[in-house]
């Protein structure tokens, strides 16, 4: 096997970005699967009722917990590595996209072996992998900014105006993860001449961004929570179980009886004691 490498790929070979794979992903399991039963415990604990975002935060975890553990999977499977590490120890291995990315298809696999002499090319990764991330990366950067200029024209004081800014500023970090993403595709090599190599931090950036925004969605709720529990320790708000209907008619209620005038508080004793008198 040794005979078949150059002197690179022999100082390449121990090289493996599997213990990062791991340890991210287990780290993502965790936090994700921790922050959405608590979310919900928080609804419930101040609406008592969980609301149709909760469902949707839900689901939106378990297809991240899919794409978490199929990464982990992948991992054992040769992600982490180097192509030519991968290959030789699994001449069967095959990756469809990489395959169809090159020209001729052949080059594929033939491109890792030093033995071979030929020429080939394959399609440039950035084009039909950067392009749409860094739309999708702008398109998100402004749909987070239209709430927070928003909030910053509201006729509001300034602590509450950054505190509302601060929470919708929370998304920024799964934009964070974004920008991460198209830098290392970017600065990385070219994904169709070492893609398990490369791919590495690519795909577990993807993992984390997914994990983020859930975290993000589900912060609010909790902190709220916990605020609550600090400032009164008590885990109902004064307005819990009241809609904003039955508070203001109990208001008007309120209003029209401490209001009424004195002819009409005698009336209503009078009307008391006649009925006493009926009873007996």
């Amino acid at each position: 096997m040794s005979s078949s490498l150059t002197t690179e790929q022999l100082e390449e070979w121990p090289q493996s970005k599997r213990p990062a794979i791991y340890g991210v992903c287990a780290v993502m399991l965790i936090l994700g699967n921790a922050s959405v039963p608590l979310r919900i415990w928080a609804q419930w604990k101040i609406h008592r009722r969980t609301f149709m975002e909760d469902y949707f935060l839900f689901a939106a975890l378990l297809l991240a917990n899919v794409g978490t553990i199929t990464t982990i999977v992948a991992g054992t499977d040769g992600l982490g590595l180097h192509t030519f590490r991968v290959v030789l120890q699994d001449p069967t291995y095959q990756n469809l996209v990489g395959v169809f990315a090159c020209s001729p298809v052949n080059w594929y696999w033939e491109k890792v072996n030093p033995n071979v002499e030929g020429t080939g090319t394959c399609v440039v990764a950035v084009k039909y992998i950067g392009t749409p991330l860094i739309l999708s990366m702008v398109s998100d950067f402004f749909i987070l900014l239209l709430p927070i200029m928003t909030v910053l024209g509201l006729q509001i004081n300034i602590k509450r105006k950054l505190g509302l800014t601060l929470v919708f500023s929370v998304g920024f970090i799964t934009l964070a993860c974004s920008i991460a993403r198209v830098t290392v595709l970017l600065a990385g090599t070219e994904i169709a001449d070492d893609e398990t190599w490369t791919l590495t931090s690519f795909v577990v950036l993807s993992v984390v961004e997914l994990t983020s925004a859930i975290l993000c969605a589900s912060a609010v709720p909790i902190f709220s929570y916990l605020r609550l529990i600090i400032r009164g320790g008590n885990s109902q708000p004064s307005y819990e179980g009241y809609s904003f209907k039955d508070t203001h008619a109990s208001r008007l209620r309120h209003n029209h009886v401490t209001r009424l005038p004195s002819s009409s508080s005698e009336n209503l004793h009078g009307e008391f004691a006649r009925q006493e008198d009926i009873n007996v």
